[in-house]
């Protein structure tokens, strides 16, 4: 019987420490550092895309006015216009399909802001 209660204690002490160590790992992912540094990366990411998308048809247009030789200054203004167009639709819909993230970036971004402030 002595074995048995034992066995028993250190299974026990086995399950508590995989609990422990799992609530850890719960705990690290909702933390809300974590939570606004991963809200950060994301709209980080997010508008260097659409930097990327922006200057992609920036050249694109820039390309298009040197090959007709036109009348530049029209042709540029609207063609950076409908240019960035899609880069700012592009970050309009990643903030709609994952709002939370975008939040906690802009609490953060608050936060820092009221530090500075005071």
């Amino acid at each position: 019987m002595g074995d048995s209660t034992e066995q028993l204690r250190a299974e026990l002490d086995e399950q508590r420490a995989e609990i422990a160590a799992t609530v850890g790992e719960i705990e690290e992912r909702v933390a809300p550092s974590n939570l606004v540094e991963k809200g950060r990366q994301r709209t980080s990411e997010a508008v260097d895309r659409g930097r990327e998308e922006l200057r992609r048809r920036v050249e694109k247009a820039k390309s298009s006015l040197d090959d007709a030789g036109g009348d530049a200054l029209g042709n540029t203004s609207t063609g950076l216009a409908s240019s960035a167009q899609p880069a700012a639709d592009r970050v309009r819909e990643e903030t709609a399909k994952r709002p939370w993230p975008m939040l906690a970036g802009a609490f953060a971004l608050g936060l820092v802001i009221g530090r500075r402030l005071r």
